[in-house]
């Protein structure tokens, strides 16, 4: 919930949100995400592996406040393609919440 609502708030800087909301915000699944794998070869530890990553991500949501440093753009979403999609280059500043 969270994140849909951070996704939400903050389109502009985080500009994915076709892929996965579709126009009334509720989540959509594209049939090309596969994650974790599909039909008998499954990750057995997909639920494990998203509860890691949530706390891992709210763990640092709530040390770290995450900003564009000052004159730098922001980061291009489109990507580099590859064997994975992979992130471009880009800088960000990361500061302790007090």
């Amino acid at each position: 919930m969270f994140v849909k609502h951070l996704i939400i708030k903050h389109a502009s800087f985080v500009n994915f949100t076709e892929r996965f909301l579709d126009s009334s915000g509720k989540r959509v699944t594209p049939g090309s995400f596969l994650p974790f794998g599909a039909g008998p070869r499954v990750c057995v530890g997909e639920s494990l592996a998203r509860i890691e990553l949530f706390l891992f991500a709210s763990r640092l949501l709530q040390r770290f406040h995450f900003s564009v440093p000052p004159g730098a753009s922001l980061p291009d979403l489109q990507g580099r393609f590859g064997v994975v999609l992979q992130p471009q280059r880009y800088s960000v500043r990361v500061t302790p919440r007090h």
